[in-house]
């Protein structure tokens, strides 16, 4: 999946799934976050990035956005693995 960003304050994530090539348009937060995801940070880093880019008015309302927004990309198969840290 790649990531577009315009001047404008919104993204898009562009996907292939069973050769059909598909646009999802991001808020600010939803690019923030899912960039910051595709670069190797951890869930933290991101979430944290996704709060920045929500802005102090609309940072409060993040939490309950989030479980859709994971939903919504996990069916679009924009995630293939999830790596844990290793122990010890």
């Amino acid at each position: 999946a790649g990531l577009i960003y315009a001047n404008d304050p919104l993204g898009a994530v562009v996907y292939r799934r069973e050769y059909k090539v598909y646009r999802l348009d991001l808020t600010a937060p939803q690019f923030a976050l899912l960039g910051a995801l595709s670069r190797g940070k951890t869930v933290r880093v991101a979430l944290a990035a996704a709060a920045r880019a929500a802005g102090r008015r609309n940072a409060a309302a993040l939490p309950a956005q989030l479980f859709g927004w994971f939903r919504t990309w996990t069916e679009e198969g924009l995630f293939r693995a999830i790596t844990l840290p290793r122990a010890g």
